[in-house]
């Protein structure tokens, strides 16, 4: 599961429909370093709201 910058949604397994989480919107940053091949890439979460 990924971050998206409007509201979080749970995936709970309990009756009903799935509710909003209490988590900021946010989104994924990669970087990509610039070496030989099989160098690691780098994943930052960013927020872009408040809860």
């Amino acid at each position: 599961m990924a971050p998206s910058t409007y509201r979080q949604s749970g995936l709970v397994r309990r009756e009903g429909l799935p509710g909003y989480t209490g988590e900021p919107a946010s989104f994924l940053l990669h970087t990509a370093p610039e070496g030989p091949p099989g160098t690691a890439w780098a994943t930052h979460t960013v927020p872009v709201g408040d809860a």
